[in-house]
């Protein structure tokens, strides 16, 4: 999905699409966590009646839990392929698209380590306090830095940056 695209979906700005993005992380998480629990589920049933003849009530019951959990198993890939363009955009917005050269995107315009900080914060979903202990500053200090990369970006315009042109170019 080209970031022209998300941005059609409705984020005015990078803060907007910064908070999309740790929602979308939040939610992935939780999806993969609900996957695995399908899993152990589908072969928890399995093992348990094997033996069921076709037609038989043992039969059908574990046949219709296995189709819901397929069904569920699909709805969940669904959302984690949405989750997944979110994240996309706002990594494209802080870096640079895919197989783009480094130091493109927002990166291009303000110090690395502020995003790296947004990163960190919004996709990895780290306190302010974490965020600070990985990169060595402050949170306070954290704050103020991408709060400013972060109006950076909606002065220059998300898909802009997400390109990698600044003023002379775009």
């Amino acid at each position: 999905m080209s970031m022209n695209r998300i941005l059609d979906i409705g984020w005015t700005s990078a803060r907007d699409l910064m908070r999309a993005a740790r929602a979308a992380s939040d939610d992935y998480a939780r999806c993969e966590r609900q996957m695995i629990a399908l899993r152990l589920r589908a072969e928890s049933l399995g093992g348990g009646q094997a033996g069921a003849t076709s037609g038989t009530h043992a039969h059908d019951s574990l046949e219709r839990r296995v189709v819901a959990l397929t069904d569920r198993g699909r709805d969940l890939e669904r959302q984690m392929t949405r989750d997944e363009q979110v994240m996309d955009a706002a990594c494209e917005m802080l870096f640079g698209g895919e197989g783009s050269e480094w130091r493109e995107g927002l990166s291009s315009l303000v110090p690395t380590f502020w995003c790296e900080a947004l990163w960190w914060h919004y996709l990895q979903g780290e306190t302010w306090v974490q965020v600070g202990r990985t990169l060595g500053y402050s949170p306070s200090h954290l704050k103020a830095c991408t709060r400013q990369a972060l109006e950076t970006a909606d002065a220059y315009g998300l898909a802009t940056v997400a390109d990698g042109l600044g003023i002379a170019e775009g």
